[in-house]
């Protein structure tokens, strides 16, 4: 049998596992499978399928070999799983599995959703004029991170200028419109899950009355489940969006974190990534904007997992703990031959480290010891900063001091604590 490379997908810096896929040159028929290790460990299959094992071990065969994606084990897990559904693989004489994976949290139909808003932005459901007060006294999901005053202050100057008109505030044809899932609210009531910063900053005009409705009925509505409604309501404002409040940062993270914490998708699955990508934020797990992302709501986890184990992670920007680290950096600057310095390990260069003592024999009274001491006090501003100390940036700038410093000199690093016991005796 003949393995040929197909194409492997270029693979992170660091992962868990790896989806793969082998294809029969000689029929087309493929098999999906997952595997935790890493490409190069010469690991092939598991698959306990005659026919694919069968083929697999025939000398006069030909198989294509494909990496199509890398992460978490529970993220290749979750992948394989949704490629097997897709096509329905254990129905499908195309396919060697013998099962569709197993499904390891909920998902978001991403397509789904965007269906959804298109029909909403191409009028597929009328607008209608409704009272302002039946809005605000509705239910409404709450997708943004928080209220924003300064947008609805700007939402109310412009209603008041359109003398209440909220269908032609912006301009003739560009106004307010409200979103709303009918029977999605308590009690079967109806639910606002998109337009809150419309009704908040319309309602306070004086001269406002009625708002544009989009009503989304039940049977249709009841088909976006809650995890894919949070990823509806923030489509509905991208990042591009003009004269809405777009989804921010803050919000973005908050998304993130209610997909976990509610539907306990993990943080860094592939379908977060591809919302967080829709929404208008680029990059993905590994890089840009999207990276940023994931990792402070990584942050925030950790910490709330902290506190609720009874510790807190500290903070050594703010009282009481900024005053520890500047007593023991004067402490040690007030010894003979050292200086001292305080850094976040974000921020920590060695150059740093060498200007502290040129800077502290420049200050030197005539006749005072030479310092050729320096101690950096560092510490972790996130549990993700701690992470790429402890496993990139501390060894590498070891490395570089011990290459490039000379004998004459000691630079001492000293790691601040980072949680706090939060238990009162």
């Amino acid at each position: 049998m003949t393995i040929i490379n197909g194409k492997i997908a270029s693979p992170p810096k660091e992962y868990e596992a790896y989806l793969y896929r082998f294809t029969n040159k000689n029929d087309g028929k493929m098999y999906i499978g997952y595997h935790k290790g890493a490409v190069v460990d010469k690991y092939q299959h598991s698959s306990t399928n005659k026919e694919f094992n069968d083929a697999f071990s025939d000398p006069n065969s030909s198989f294509v070999y494909d990496v199509l994606s890398y992460g978490s084990s529970v993220n290749m897990l979750q992948l394989e799983s949704q490629y097997l559904t897709q096509v329905d693989a254990r129905n499908n004489s195309k396919y060697y599995n013998k099962t569709n994976g197993i499904q390891q949290h909920a998902t978001v139909d991403l397509e789904k959703v965007k269906s959804l808003v298109k029909d909403i932005r191409d009028g597929s459901y009328p607008k209608t004029l409704e009272d302002i007060q039946t809005h605000v006294d509705m239910a409404s999901y709450q997708v943004r991170f928080q209220h924003d005053d300064k947008h609805q202050k700007e939402i109310k100057e412009s209603v008041d200028l359109a003398n209440g008109d909220t269908v032609n505030c912006f301009g003739k044809g560009q106004g307010l419109q409200v979103v709303v899932f009918e029977g999605r609210g308590g009690n079967g009531g109806d639910l606002r899950v998109d337009g809150n910063h419309s009704v908040y900053g319309a309602s306070q005009s004086k001269h406002c009355t009625r708002i544009q409705v989009i009503r989304v009925p039940y049977y249709i509505n009841k088909d976006i489940t809650d995890a894919e409604l949070s990823t509806f309501s923030n489509l509905l404002n991208p990042r591009s969006a003009v004269r809405r409040k777009e989804t921010d940062e803050a919000t973005a993270i908050k998304y993130v974190l209610d997909q976990y914490k509610k539907s306990s998708i993990p943080l860094d699955s592939e379908s977060n990534i591809k919302a967080l990508n829709a929404f208008g934020f680029s990059g993905t797990v590994y890089t840009g904007k999207t990276k940023f992302i994931i990792q402070k709501a990584k942050d925030i986890v950790t910490k709330e997992e902290g506190r609720d184990a009874g510790r807190v992670w500290i903070n050594y920007s703010a009282n009481p703990h900024s005053k520890t680290i500047i007593s023991k950096v004067n402490k040690w600057s007030g010894k003979d031959g050292w200086c001292s310095a305080k850094c976040s390990s974000a921020y920590y260069r060695l150059d740093r480290a060498m200007e502290e003592i040129y800077d502290a024999n420049q200050a030197l009274d005539k006749g005072e010891k030479p310092v050729t001491k320096c101690k950096f006090f560092i510490f972790h501003p996130t549990p993700t900063a701690k992470k790429i100390w402890d496993e990139d940036m501390g060894p590498k700038w070891a490395k570089v001091q011990e290459m490039t410093v000379s004998k004459d000199f000691n630079i001492e690093i000293f790691e601040m604590p980072t949680w706090l016991e939060d238990i009162q005796d």
